[in-house]
């Protein structure tokens, strides 16, 4: 995933530049100032998944087992985003063109793309959050990463984590 994104940064395959080979009489050749801003906070978003990959790894590495799994919980909602954005961007699209009674431009339909993946990943990265704060509790965080141990000895657990 994170090659991806370098690549697609590297040979400017960002989506506003399909929105412009799709939409050429609606989309700028020149990038606005607010569309410079989303594409950097996606490639920021793609940072934060890179830490948190790297945070989940070092924290195993080193054998401590919950700061790892409250790790992995961040990682899986730092990439969570890309499936939110998928669900919410034709309900979007539809939403505003009811609302505002037409089609949407080229320029527009590129706008809700980037706003809905920068809402998306603030969605997930809060909800994990949430969830680490409210709902998490060691035994949580064990059912919750696959490591069996309900039902077994406190030394089998240990054993096993």
């Amino acid at each position: 995933l994170t090659a991806g994104v370098v690549r697609v940064h590297m040979l400017n395959l960002h989506a506003y530049e399909d929105y412009r080979a799709m939409f050429p009489e609606d989309v700028p050749a020149n990038t606005p100032a607010l569309m410079r801003a989303l594409i950097t906070a996606t490639l920021s978003v793609q940072g934060y998944f890179v830490l948190t990959a790297f945070l989940t790894w070092r924290a195993g590495a080193v054998k401590e087992v919950m700061c790892h799994r409250t790790w992995a919980i961040r990682h899986l909602c730092a990439g969570l985003w890309v499936a939110l954005q998928r669900f919410s961007l034709p309900l979007t699209n539809m939403t505003l063109r009811i609302v505002l009674g037409r089609d949407l431009d080229g320029l527009e339909k590129a706008y809700i793309f980037y706003l809905a993946g920068v809402g998306a990943f603030i969605a997930t990265v809060v909800g994990g959050e949430l969830y680490l704060r409210l709902c998490a509790t060691p035994s949580v965080l064990r059912i919750a990463s696959g490591v069996a141990g309900a039902g077994k000895s406190a030394g089998a657990r240990r054993h096993h984590d």
